[in-house]
């Protein structure tokens, strides 16, 4: 049976499960959107990215709102369009959301939820992975250090494509590890449907999937048996997943013509030797701001680990290939990179199936450790107490990083403001870019209307904005915008803007935000009780 499983295992693996629930629960409780996740995720699935516009009057929030909830007016195809023309991934995750949204609602709760259920999933395949490869302690071991990754934390709750990814990533590697271990292997096998199906999903979910599917490809060819007919079979596979590929081709062109034209964060060189490093410093000692021996130390150990696993699975014919296959996915992912000249494997997110697997091996060094004076107990422990420790660091931060953190901070602060009274509220922003402005939107549901200054100028704010004198509070942002055609107010600007305000009876109250990505400034109406 492939999915067998004994009665003590089944009983430690559900209570991970249950204990994964409700540590991302935790987290996910009352975390606001931030930016990407609105102003790509929810937007890019409602199909409202190329009609998106903040007007340069101020607008209550609640009529802003009608870009991210669902519309019955915007179908699959206004998403296609959006995606094609503005966007930068495949379409399969923002279908996706879009039914959630439709049937559902597009809370924050809620839309992490989905994320939530395929981190969980993704903790029970990694399980079977190891019991398929190496034995159930294997499983459990893997199982119990993805459900403590402050990786798989982090990225468990966000509203992006990539817990996602990782629960196709690490089924379809299951799939293809046991689908070339079956001797009546062939292609009419249920199992090798639903792996081209899993596999085509992964391609219309994120183009970074071909490395997986590259992966998979150099596992099976050199795990089955070297006759024609078995390379024909793993060939016809994969020429299946292309064929299923091909209609979204014209748009990915498209796409990627947007990517070559703009500047964005991804678009630069990968350092292989820093990307450990950081997935070590992420994982194992992010908790730590100085301690720098320490930091080595626990480095140079999680080396040897890893090191330890990675012999262990070159003694087995089958696990052999599959480091030799993991190898080849890191070296055609860092081609891959060369050749768009970005640096997408250094950034956490696209790390969905490096870090899975990466605490995988280091499991598999670990049980096949000796435990004489307790070297095995105590390493797992050791390491453990790292990854707990840094997983309880997120969650004292209580943040999102998917866009900009400045916007979570601004949200914060006006609300503090504005919860002891029902007053009313105008946000002037020096920028209408979606991911500065829809997290704004979708966080507040209390009267507060916001205005855009065209490209930060404020010299036409006072003839844009209507009817001033129905706000009790102004509220000034001047956010360093990275990637978009809108720079901060000048000095100038922020003349301007206290000067209008002060002839409108609103006074200098509070320098609520400042630091180097944007400030805050609060005024108030002048009345007796401010």
């Amino acid at each position: 049976m492939y999915f067998s499983i004994s009665k003590k295992s089944l009983f430690i693996l559900l209570i991970l499960l249950f204990f994964s629930i409700g540590l991302r629960g935790y987290f996910a409780s009352k975390l606001p959107l931030s930016g990407d996740e609105v102003g790509v995720g929810v937007l890019q699935s409602t199909g409202h990215a190329l009609s998106y516009h903040v007007p340069s009057t101020n607008t209550p929030v609640s009529e802003l709102k009608k870009f991210i909830d669902y519309s019955p007016d915007k179908g699959i195809g206004d998403i296609l369009s959006s995606l094609r023309h503005g966007g930068m991934h495949p379409p399969f995750y923002y279908i996706l959301l879009n039914t959630v949204i439709k049937y559902l609602n597009n809370d924050a709760m809620t839309l992490r939820s989905l994320s939530l259920v395929f981190s969980v999933i993704s903790i029970a395949l990694i399980f079977f992975l190891g019991r398929t490869i190496h034995g159930e302690q294997l499983g459990l071991l893997s199982a119990f250090f993805l459900t403590i990754s402050p990786y798989c934390l982090q990225y468990s709750i966000m509203v992006r494509p990539y817990p996602l990814l990782m629960v196709l990533a690490l089924s379809s590697s299951l799939l293809i590890y046991q689908l070339v271990n079956n001797d009546k292997f062939h292609f009419y096998d249920l199992g090798c449907h639903v792996y081209i199906l899993i596999s085509t999903i992964g391609l219309y979910t994120m183009y970074h999937y071909i490395f997986v599917i590259f992966f998979q490809a150099v596992f099976a060819t050199l795990s089955l048996p070297k006759n024609i007919k078995r390379l024909v079979l793993t060939g016809l596979i994969y020429l299946s997943i292309g064929v299923l590929f091909v209609p979204w081709l014209p748009f990915m062109k498209d796409q990627m013509d947007i990517i070559d034209s703009g500047t964005f964060y991804f678009h630069w060189q990968n350092n292989p030797i820093m990307i450990f490093v950081e997935m070590v410093r992420y994982n194992f000692f992010r908790f730590l701001l100085n301690a720098r021996p320490f930091k080595l130390i626990i480095l140079l150990l999680v080396l040897l680990v890893l090191f330890i696993g990675c012999k262990h699975l070159l003694l087995n014919k089958k696990s052999r290939f599959f480091l030799i296959a993991l190898i080849s996915y890191v070296a055609a992912h860092l081609f891959g990179d060369w050749v768009m000249q970005a640096g997408t494997l250094s950034f956490h997110k696209f790390q969905f199936f490096i870090t899975p697997v990466f605490l995988f091996i280091l499991a598999f060094g670990l049980v096949n450790l000796p435990d004489r004076y307790f070297i095995k107990s105590g390493l797992v422990v050791f390491l453990s107490v790292l990854l707990i420790c840094s997983s309880i660091s997120i969650l004292q931060e209580k943040k999102n990083f998917d866009g900009p953190e400045i916007i979570t901070l601004y949200n914060a602060k006006i609300s503090e403001s504005l919860k002891s009274d029902q007053s009313s509220a105008l946000l002037i922003m020096n920028t209408s870019a979606r991911r500065y402005v829809l997290p704004v939107v979708h966080f507040f549901n209390q009267p507060i209307d916001i205005v855009v200054a065209n490209y930060g100028d404020a010299s036409k704010l006072a003839g844009n904005i209507k009817h001033i004198d129905q706000y009790d509070h102004v509220f000034v942002g001047n956010l360093s915008v990275d990637y978009e055609p809108h720079p901060q107010f000048s000095l100038m600007d922020m003349e301007l803007i206290e000067n209008f305000l002060g002839q409108k009876q609103f006074i200098y109250a509070n320098l609520l935000v400042d630091n180097p990505d944007g400030a805050l400034i609060q005024f108030n109406k002048k009345r007796a009780n401010l």
